[in-house]
């Protein structure tokens, strides 16, 4: 497949107005393949369905397939392929007509030379994270809570990384001892994001995690022949620390190997999500945990159990809301003021806070967060916007 030219870019031009980054736009003898970079809006099956809209829209009518890759920190994540294209008479431009697929092909290769528009190279943003934790552990007390706002300042560096720095300030405490009560480092972190072959996702982490915990962590992800079938690896070294203040960062000088590894299957009749993981804490205890997680558009509701080894069990639910605003446009290159994807809470019945649980890496780490490229939940939305 050779690139015969590149277009004029009303695709392209249309897509940057709109706020899309890393956008590119290449017509070879097959097909038009265009990439792009939802940043605009919180959740991505919307801004994919946006930007789909836009390139049906502006595609040339010469009866070729459009083949559309979704990037993140321009990184791919998502192929979007339509037969839709054609003559003003046909069904064309319409989102039913996509399919959707986490494999990346031959595509990405030849497109990833071309120029660039809109980079989002050095984008800055600042994220407001609402986080309220409580807990049943003392006989005199029904509940201790706590509300903290968690700003954290986030940076996209070069191709696939970006800093996030996290600040914890406490807003209501009720019962909460120690460092909880003075403002003090969230999670710091570094996030080096890439692609090994042509499906499988990596990502490496490596800073102040919450869960009291420091170190790095490599994680690797990828989908099956059958996508509703994934498997996923995850393993690091970590250390037991914790941030008193601004000022001052404990820790014991001691560290431990932690893993996570299994398969999730997705149902996309009913856009549930079960998740099966062998597991090693940084309480250096061995556990099986199973998930089961139904994706709505802005929320997403779960049950988990897990076992851990001694006979120990646990189990609770997990939840986490969108948060508003849905739409946050970019003004060139200035910073922007947002809030985070979205707050919820995780309930275990044994009332375990720190143990029976691997940290999260950054501080939007959340069940939505990690679902958002899912070909499926993105077919679903895209169909019915």
């Amino acid at each position: 497949m050779q690139a015969q030219q590149q277009s004029n870019d009303y695709t392209a031009e249309a897509l940057a107005l709109q706020g899309f980054t890393n956008i590119r736009h290449l017509e070879t003898e097959k097909e038009h393949i265009v990439t792009f970079e939802n940043t605009v809006y919180s959740i991505q099956a919307v801004g994919i369905q946006k930007a789909l809209e836009t390139i049906s829209k502006t595609q040339p009518q010469d009866g070729k397939p459009c083949k559309v890759i979704v990037t993140y920190m321009d990184i791919p994540q998502l192929t979007l392929t339509s037969h839709a294209v054609g003559t003003k008479n046909d069904a064309i431009g319409k989102v039913r007509e996509w399919s959707t697929s986490n494999h990346i092909d031959e595509a990405w290769d030849l497109v990833k030379k071309t120029r660039k528009t809109n980079s989002g190279f050095l984008d800055v943003d600042l994220i407001v994270y609402p986080q309220l934790s409580y807990k049943n552990a003392i006989i005199n007390q029904i509940y201790q809570a706590l509300f903290e706002l968690n700003p954290a300042l986030e940076v996209t560096l070069w191709k696939g990384a970006k800093f996030i720095g996290q600040v914890a300030i406490p807003i209501y405490n009720d019962g909460y001892p120690g460092c909880y009560k003075n403002i003090r480092w969230g999670k710091v972190t570094l996030e080096q994001n890439f692609r090994l072959w042509r499906h499988v996702q990596g990502k490496v982490n490596a800073g102040i995690f919450d869960n009291n915990c420091f170190g790095g962590l490599l994680s690797l992800s990828a989908p099956l022949s059958d996508e509703r079938f994934s498997l996923f690896a995850e393993a690091g070294v970590v250390g037991i620390g914790y941030s008193d203040k601004l000022s001052k960062f404990y820790y014991n000088g001691e560290t431990c190997l932690v893993f996570s590894t299994g398969m999730d299957f997705y149902w996309p009749r009913y856009n549930a999500q079960f998740k099966i993981r062998g597991e090693r804490y940084p309480s250096e205890e061995y556990c099986l945990q199973g998930e089961m997680i139904h994706h709505f558009k802005f929320a997403s509701i779960g049950l988990f159990g897990q076992t851990v080894a001694g006979g120990e069990t646990a189990g609770g639910f997990k939840f986490i809301v969108a948060l508003p605003p849905y739409k946050n446009k970019r003004h060139k290159k200035w910073p922007r003021i947002d809030t985070s994807l979205g707050t919820g809470i995780t309930y275990n019945a044994r009332h375990q806070s720190l143990y029976h649980r691997l940290p999260y890496r950054h501080a939007g780490d959340n069940i939505l967060y990690t679902n958002r490229f899912n070909p499926f939940f993105i077919k679903t939305y895209i169909e019915n916007p």
